[in-house]
């Protein structure tokens, strides 16, 4: 039960992503280049950050298999 409301609760992440870039893409008054760059850049920092964090909980919690 717990993997499946974890995977639930990235899809619902994943699906709001999408959902507010196409909304920006849309409205926004910029050129599409600019939009699609911004977009861009937004998706790569976003990634970033995940791939951080997951790094960050591997080094803890091997930090917390060490010291035991």
């Amino acid at each position: 039960m717990a993997v499946t409301s974890a995977m639930e609760s990235i899809f619902i992440i994943i699906l709001s992503f999408i959902a507010d870039a196409i909304f920006y893409y849309y409205l926004s008054k910029r050129t599409k280049s600019k939009k699609r760059k911004q977009i861009s850049i937004f998706t790569s920092l976003f990634i970033d950050f995940v791939i951080y964090i997951w790094l960050g909980k591997l080094v803890v919690n091997k930090g917390k298999r060490m010291s035991k």
